[in-house]
């Protein structure tokens, strides 16, 4: 080749295309982690609105993921939607949540982001609230062709809802993609718009989980008289994660803010009495430091341990798995 024709690229050539580059990989990388990593929270908009008692989790740090996908998520592959509907014939589950993956693209596994529990008022039920990278398309109906497939399932569409099994359990897919899981249509279709429901009830969006309760749901199973209007607590990250709880009590209450807690929790720290310990509330409560901010509000900041945190989880599976079996349409 004549030396002429071999011609240098100049240092000005080659940093425009270098830069150019660079917004060409900046704008694919944008786009990649919008489209396939990036979630934005939506489910706490679906809190239906009179909500008495609501949780929120975070899903996206491993610390929080784990004990759900440990506990939680094996619940899809047990709850039954019909008479031996999940079972094979020696009686180990049948693989639901692999057929979901493999048949209707609904990977709870990778996909899952956030869970919202909403408790509603006596006799009106609860809503799941599941927010996660899951796919377009009509899944509802494909979802309904995996279960629908099980030997003795029973699977319904009306309208917007899928009916499962003989407890009436409602599934549904809001409008931002959201799923929504209530003991009842009712309830479901109450979490179905999204609102600021989660506001009137104090729940909030930010930190790793939160929760907030309202007399309505504090008072019930304990007669009342807890002195309580309001508990919100936030969950932050951290070896051990941190918990502070915001205690809204009259000021005449006949119950310091300690002995209501714990009398909520049916704890006594200040006794070796037995009593239940779901998640490690009794370890909780005696690390609990109490502040009184006002006569009205109380702070309570504690710690929780990652294992108090699975058992937790694992309780709250229990529970789930229970309460999916209660008759509707009206199961708490």
């Amino acid at each position: 080749m004549p030396e002429g024709a071999r011609r240098s690229v100049s240092a000005r050539a080659l940093a425009l295309f270098s830069a150019g580059l660079a917004v060409v990989l900046a704008a694919v990388a944008f786009v990649a982690y919008r489209e396939l990593l990036h979630y934005e929270r939506r489910a706490v908009l679906h809190v239906p609105a009179g909500a008495a008692f609501g949780v929120r989790v975070d899903l996206e740090q491993l610390v929080l993921f784990e004990p759900v996908r440990k506990h939680l998520l094996p619940l899809v592959d047990q709850v039954s939607f019909g008479a031996g509907a999940h079972m094979d014939p020696e009686g180990a589950p049948s693989g639901r949540l692999a057929r979901l993956r493999e048949e209707a693209g609904l990977n709870l596994g990778l996909d899952l982001r956030e869970l919202v529990f909403a408790s509603l008022g006596r006799g009106d039920g609860w809503v799941l609230a599941a927010g996660g990278i899951f796919p377009g398309g009509d899944l509802l109906e494909r979802v309904a062709r995996v279960l629908a497939s099980e030997p003795g399932a029973r699977v319904r569409r009306q309208g917007a809802l899928l009916i499962l099994g003989p407890g009436e359990l409602a599934l549904a897919r809001a409008a931002d993609g959201v799923l929504l899981l209530g003991s009842n249509a009712r309830a479901v279709e109450r979490a179905l718009v999204p609102s600021d429901a989660h506001r009137a009830l104090g729940l909030m969006q930010e930190g790793a989980a939160a929760l907030a309760a309202l007399p309505a749901w504090l008072d019930r199973g304990v007669g009342g008289g807890l002195g309580f209007e309001r508990v919100t607590g936030r969950l932050d990250f951290g070896d051990p994660l941190t918990l502070t709880l915001e205690l809204a009590h009259t000021a005449a209450a006949s119950n310091p803010p300690r002995r209501g807690l714990e009398r909520w929790l049916r704890v006594d720290t200040s006794t070796f009495t037995p009593a239940a310990d779901w998640g490690g509330e009794r370890a909780l409560l005696a690390r609990a430091h109490f502040a009184a901010v006002s006569p009205t509000l109380t702070v309570v900041t504690t710690t929780w341990q990652h294992g108090e945190l699975d058992r937790a989880c694992r309780s709250l599976a229990t529970w789930l798995e229970a309460a999916t079996k209660r008759p509707g349409p009206g199961a708490q």
